[in-house]
This record gives structure tokens, sequence and C-alpha cells, in this order.
């Protein structure tokens, strides 16, 4: 099956008075589950259909580079904006894995989708640790590998 990876989102730093600790995590959080609600509400894709695989995954991917930019818009504790800034650095560019992926995918060219996919699994693996460092809830879904649509059996 052809799934775009879910990541964890986290944020980065900007002119405002930084959140506190507590705040940021429960901001964070919330900001992930409703994410994660979101996409997990979308169709589930169809196999036998890549074009609506596709679909279903760009779907996913805006969701989630909405949640990206939304936390960026917090700031993050002072003394933790270097670790948030690497992690944001991170997830974004898991993200970007994502966009590729689903472009190979819309080719049919499974193996370049397969290499993204398994660098977007290796970042927010990565993006993971450093969420557990600063104590806030990883929400990365693991990524199924890629392969090709099923065909349904012939009559016969």
């Amino acid at each position: 099956m052809l799934l775009v990876p879910l990541v964890t989102v986290v944020g980065g730093c900007s002119s405002a008075q930084s959140l506190t600790r507590a705040d940021y995590r429960r901001t964070v959080d919330a900001i992930c589950r409703s994410t994660t609600a979101a996409v997990a509400a979308l169709p589930a894709p169809d196999p036998l259909h890549l074009d609506r695989m596709i679909r279903v995954g760009r779907r996913a991917y805006a969701l989630q580079r909405d949640a990206l930019r939304q936390i960026q818009a917090l700031d993050a504790p002072t003394r933790d904006e270097r670790r948030v800034a690497h992690w944001l650095d991170l997830v974004g560019r898991a993200l970007d894995t994502s966009d590729a992926s689903l472009l190979a995918q819309s080719r049919t060219d499974l193996i370049a989708a397969g290499r993204a996919n398994a660098e977007g699994a290796a970042l927010s693996s990565r993006a993971d640790a450093v969420a557990r460092a600063l104590h806030l809830s990883p929400c990365a879904t693991p990524m199924p590998p890629v392969s090709p649509p099923v065909a349904p059996p012939r009559p016969g």
C-alpha cells in the first residue's frame, strides 16, 4: 500500500514572548492530536486505485504542513529554542520526503517513492528522539513499505 507518512510536527521561534515549557507542550500536543484525528478521518486509500491513494496522501500531507505552520508560529521556551529548531528542521525535511514520495507515486515510480519513504522514516525517527528529549509526545505513524497497487483477481 502506498501512503504518505505521518510525522511529528513541532515548532520554532518568533519575536513574541516565549511560552512556558508546560504551555508549549500543551499547545503542541493539542495541535498534534487535532491533526492526527483529521488525518485518521480521511477516507481509507483504495490500493486498487493509485490516483485515489495519491489524493488521500496529498490531503494528509496538506494537513501536516498546516500543523507545522501552526506550531512554527509558537515561541518555544527560550532554553529549548535550539533543540526545537533542530526538531523543526527534521520535521520539515521529513515532510519534504512525503511530497517527493507522492510525486514519485503519481509518476508510478515506486522505486523513487520507496527511497523517499525510507528517508522520511529515518528523519521521522530522529525527530521522535528529539521530541522525547523535549518531553513532547511524538505523533508520527510509521509508514508502510511501498508496493505496487494490487490487481483484483481475474474471474476464471
